[in-house]
């Protein structure tokens, strides 16, 4: 637990979104992310943990080993984490804020052409508590709604099989259920706000505010620029308390094309 809540105190330092992924093989599930969602970075600390003469006789490998070895297209930048003297640890602290901002700050100036599924996302408001599957129904037919074309089951399934990887609640009153599908042109985004709550009864949690995101299978870049544009929206605590306080749909459009 104390490895988990360092890891998230990071990302939150990093300004970044964490999404849960499973998987019963780490380097395997680390890897299957990377390529499904085109990551071409993977960031690992090295304890300095070492295997014993007997497992390296059985050929195992540390998980960092492995992930050199069985990575293809990916760069894998290891960052010492072996516990040292006071000094030493904050020069590897400030040294590892530094490696991974810099590293994170390689990727081009975007374009305002990828923001227009965002800008032109569908609204549904609620007024009551709404259960999670009932609200992606709507918000996905809001999707078909605006792209016709859509398989609305087969896209509900994808949604479903997506979750299952891991629940796409992101920080407070947020949620951003997404998926990826074949004989879709364009990203496709629909946004519901329920001042009450949206319940997940599977996982007990409760958002107020839904992005419903769909995107071609074929690009997995314009996928990764508009979930990031939407976790930004999501950790702004003045945008999201505006959202809850918008009554109508008009107003709801306007504060996120403001916010993008």
């Amino acid at each position: 637990q104390r490895l988990l809540s360092n890891t998230l105190a990071l990302a939150q330092q990093l300004g970044a979104t964490v999404f849960t992924y499973k998987g019963d093989d780490v380097v395997k599930t680390i890897l299957q992310f990377a390529r499904e969602y085109r990551v071409g970075h993977i960031i690992i600390g090295n304890s300095g943990r070492k295997l014993s003469f007997f497992q390296r006789l059985l050929g195992r490998q540390t998980i960092v080993e492995q992930l050199i070895s069985e990575c293809r297209g990916i760069s894998v930048i290891v960052l010492d984490t072996r516990e040292e003297d006071s000094v030493k640890d904050a020069k590897t602290q400030a040294q590892l804020f530094s490696t991974i901002k810099e590293t994170l700050s390689t990727s081009r100036q975007l374009q305002n052409e990828w923001k227009k599924p965002i800008w032109n996302a569908r609204v549904v408001l609620w007024e009551s508590v709404v259960e999670k599957e009932e609200a992606f129904r709507e918000l996905l037919h809001e999707c078909c709604i605006a792209t016709p074309g859509i398989d609305e089951s087969s896209a509900f399934q994808s949604l479903l099989e997506r979750e299952k990887q891991g629940g796409t609640f992101v920080g407070e009153d947020i949620a951003i259920p997404h998926a990826r599908l074949e004989n879709l042109n364009k990203p496709v985004v629909a946004i519901g706000v329920n001042k009450i709550g949206i319940y997940d009864r599977e996982s007990s949690k409760t958002a107020r505010i839904i992005f419903l995101m769909l995107s071609p299978l074929s690009d997995p870049n314009s996928h990764i620029r508009l979930l990031g544009a939407m976790s930004k929206m999501a950790s702004d605590s003045q945008w999201r308390n505006s959202m809850l306080r918008a009554s109508s749909k008009k107003e709801i459009t306007s504060l996120v094309r403001q916010e993008v």
